[in-house]
């Protein structure tokens, strides 16, 4: 069962000593038999990719020891951990298997506040100029409705590699994409007035609070770590967004036909030239771009990544 708290999550420091550290284990590869570098150096004879609420994927390697543990496994683990190739590695002294853990309570979380995401969210939607909107987009998001629960837990990504793997990430995207988007209407029509003037501010913050709403349906999240969900390995979670956010649209009769086509297309186009139809219009093509660069950096500087360093 997955809680609603937060936990730190930040890389161990370098050479720090791990006493019983609790992990579950997400990959292992064993090295054939005899295996050495191109100096002959010799390589350890398993390699692991350990995971819990601090660390979204832990490198770990074990020199001496065959392992018999097997993906999805909890284990309490002691070691070194140095920088090898400029992420931590922890190098294994001893492991053993628990058995008293539920391995969802292992799972990566948000770093931060979640009371200053509430918020944050709070007052995003809020902003909304258009009043029709403001009132669609929070009720999709309220915390009272299975949609809007899941947004709050939901990771914003099924892999370690990618953006905000982790419970809570999802919220902290989606925030993150609208205000860089916010920002980006408004000092477009700040710079260029006469060119950018009809950009509607709240299309465009509306789309961008949304635009990945579905991830909520699109992972699944447990014991057995987080997952897509069948719906998001058939479908993607773009054009199930795009269907949640086209029914709340649709159940509004203030909302035209042509607006409704207008606020599809920027949730439609917001993966750039991925998607099926590239962003046509200037709101769409702002919350591309913000949509890209957060999930950029994310994906290369934020947690668990942190190349900046």
């Amino acid at each position: 069962m997955i809680s609603d708290s937060s936990s730190p999550q930040r890389p161990p420091d370098e050479k720090q000593m791990l006493t019983d550290g609790i992990f579950r284990i997400v990959s292992i590869e064993q090295s054939k038999p005899g295996a050495t570098g191109s100096s002959a150096k010799r390589f350890p004879k398993t390699r692991l990719v350990l995971q819990n609420s601090e660390t979204a994927g832990l490198n770990a390697v074990d020199w001496d020891n065959a392992l018999a543990f097997k993906t999805g496994q909890v284990v309490k683990v002691g070691g070194t951990i140095k920088t090898y190739r400029g992420q931590p590695q922890l190098s294994i002294q001893n492991i053993e298997p628990v058995e008293d853990c539920d391995p969802s309570q292992l799972l990566p979380r948000y770093a931060g506040s979640l009371v200053s995401l509430e918020s944050r969210l709070t007052s995003y939607i809020a902003a909304i100029p258009d009043v029709r909107l403001s009132r669609i987009a929070a009720k999709l998001v309220d915390p009272k409705t299975e949609l809007g629960k899941n947004l709050r837990i939901a990771p914003a990504s099924p892999a370690a590699i990618s953006h905000e793997p982790y419970i809570h990430g999802l919220l902290q995207h989606l925030l993150e994409v609208a205000e860089t988007a916010q920002l980006l209407a408004l000092k477009a029509r700040e710079f260029r007035p006469l060119e950018y003037g009809n950009l509607n501010l709240g299309f465009v913050m509306f789309a961008a609070i949304l635009h990945d709403i579905a991830k909520t349906t699109a992972y699944e999240y447990g014991s057995e770590g987080i997952k897509f969900s069948p719906a998001g390995r058939l479908n993607g979670h773009l054009i199930e967004s795009y269907a949640v956010i086209r029914d709340a649209l649709l159940e509004d009769s203030s909302i035209t036909k042509a607006e409704v086509d207008q606020i599809l297309h920027i949730v439609a186009s917001h993966h750039g030239q991925q998607s099926d139809n590239p962003p046509r219009t200037l709101e769409a093509t702002i919350v591309h771009h913000a949509d890209y660069v957060c999930s950029q950096l994310g994906s290369n500087f934020g947690s668990p990544h942190n190349k900046s360093g």
